[in-house]
């Protein structure tokens, strides 16, 4: 069974991810870097260069890869729920874990400078919030709240996930 990690951008997917696979004894796979390791492109570029359809393509073929992983923690991109196909695929491979980061407490944490959505309008993540909260609610099978510490969202994940 895989642990399917969603959220917001700057929601701690990533860093959340490795600490939870370590303490779990599974893998960790980032999407993002899945991505850059296929193209041999940063994520900025492709959006720059190609789009963010391509992108979006790219991002739901990687999916539809790490959904045959196996033990595997997996931490998505901020707009991997926008494609159905590749997000249907990884929920039959795992647990969907719905990292719920209030928007303030991203915007307090994240720099932005990386990410093409955001780079240019930090204020952006208000409207990317109310855009695809549903669809994170849609996809999770579990919800944590994440707006303390990663040691409190680590400890709750491990707790729920305990209980699975």
């Amino acid at each position: 069974m895989n642990i399917i990690l969603i959220g917001m951008p700057g929601s701690g997917k990533t860093t959340i991810g490795k600490r939870l696979a370590d303490i779990l004894g599974m893998d960790f796979r980032d999407l993002d870097c899945m991505i850059e390791e296929e193209t041999g492109r940063s994520i900025p570029d492709i959006f720059r260069e190609s789009g963010e359809s391509h992108f979006r393509d790219i991002e739901e073929s990687v999916c539809r890869k790490a959904a045959s992983f196996e033990n595997t923690v997996i931490s998505t991109g901020g707009g991997a729920i926008l494609r159905q196909g590749g997000m249907s695929l990884l929920k039959e491979s795992g647990k969907v874990v719905f990292l719920d980061t209030p928007v303030d407490t991203i915007l307090e944490r994240t720099d932005f400078s990386g990410r093409p959505l955001l780079k240019d309008d930090a204020g952006r993540i208000r409207r990317l919030h109310e855009e695809r909260i549903s669809l994170y609610r849609l996809y999770a099978d579990i919800v944590l709240d994440n707006a303390g510490s990663a040691d409190e969202t680590l400890k709750n994940a491990v707790n729920v996930l305990d209980r699975v």
